[in-house]
């Protein structure tokens, strides 16, 4: 059945996962609940450090079969990736390379 597939995959979410062992956790946790997330108390705690395991509390408590879940949790993502990307440029390391797929 087409609805119960991912409307994310689960590849592309821990590209995003790995993004956030930069980040202070309470902006990790800032940017779900603005979109109305809280974390998942039954979130199976997978390797990673702790900004990792609260990214994974509240990823697990999205449902990524339902669009407008996944839309929300897509805008929780840009706005990750925007800051990480942020705060690579303020330590001068550079920022996030766009995908090889991606516009130039």
């Amino acid at each position: 059945m087409a609805a119960d597939r991912p409307v994310v995959s689960r590849t592309s979410r821990n590209a995003v996962r790995r993004l956030m062992s930069t980040l202070y956790v309470a902006a990790i946790e800032e940017y779900w609940q603005n979109e109305g997330f809280a974390p998942s108390e039954t979130a199976t705690p997978r390797r990673g450090g702790v900004r990792q395991q609260a990214f994974d509390a509240y990823e697990a408590s999205v449902d990524w079969s339902d669009e407008e879940h996944a839309r929300r949790a897509m805008r929780v993502f840009g706005s990750l990736l925007r800051r990480v990307d942020r705060e690579r440029r303020k330590s001068g390391a550079g920022g996030l390379e766009p995908s090889a797929g991606g516009a130039s």
